[in-house]
């Protein structure tokens, strides 16, 4: 779900800009909004892994809010002028405190009602593959930053040939990270968060379908695509520049 989907177009910006006219009325800051957002996406979390009707609702509700507030921030920021690098330090930990576990949030449900220690791993799994991609995306664009800094101008090297000569397997990996099944927006906290409270309603109902089927992608998906990224940064996104 990108920045000008119809989502966003249609129904977050409207909510949003009242959000924002009273929080800047209020001398509420963009970091303060982004506070809230954190706040609003753990509480959906705790909410969402209990088997109540309830809680589900207090979830839903919360993860309505993470997303105004997520909203709200950044037209603050712009409003002011006043982006920072601590507000996207905050931003940055907000998703990383929220997304990435609400992508364990079917199989820790199922689990609750059941007690199948099988869907606990099936959320382990989901959860520290998505933060272990995470951190794979972030040291290699650390390493990127600092190669470029170190030496700008440098030559390439003697083992950069394999950049221009690839083979079948890393054509493959490239294929398979630039195609629908890892471009589509699924492991986007907003659609996690859609998808999840649909499956847990449909629980309530005794269709219990969708909520296995999520706890089984999210676990697959998130440790095939961590297999994948490691040889696909590797030839792909780190610059091969001389280092001592």
């Amino acid at each position: 779900v990108v920045a000008g989907s119809a989502y966003n177009r249609l129904i977050l910006r409207r909510v949003s800009i009242h959000v924002t006219r009273w929080f800047l009325r209020l001398g509420i800051s963009a970091n303060t909004a982004t506070v809230l957002m954190i706040v609003a996406g753990i509480v959906g979390l705790v909410c969402c892994v209990p088997h109540s009707i309830l809680a589900t609702t207090g979830g839903a509700i919360a993860f309505i809010l993470f997303d105004v507030f997520d909203a709200v921030d950044g037209e603050i920021a712009r409003w002011n002028r006043c982006c920072s690098t601590r507000g996207l330090y905050l931003d940055k930990v907000g998703h990383l405190l929220v997304g990435y576990p609400s992508l364990g949030l079917p199989a820790l449900h199922y689990y609750a009602m059941h007690h199948n220690d099988l869907y606990l791993a099936l959320a382990a799994a989901a959860i520290i593959c998505g933060l272990m991609g995470y951190t794979l995306r972030e040291i290699f664009f650390r390493i990127n930053a600092e190669a470029l800094r170190e030496d700008t101008t440098a030559e390439p090297t003697e083992s950069s040939s394999p950049r221009r000569s690839q083979s079948q397997f890393v054509n493959f990996c490239s294929w398979l990270k630039s195609g629908v099944i890892t471009s589509f927006p699924i492991t986007k906290a907003r659609v996690v968060h859609i998808l999840t409270i649909c499956a847990i309603l449909a629980s309530y109902r005794k269709v219990e379908t969708p909520l296995i089927f999520l706890a089984w992608f999210y676990a697959g998906y998130c440790a095939f695509r961590l297999l994948l990224e490691i040889p696909y940064f590797y030839h792909k996104r780190v610059i091969d520049v001389p280092h001592e």
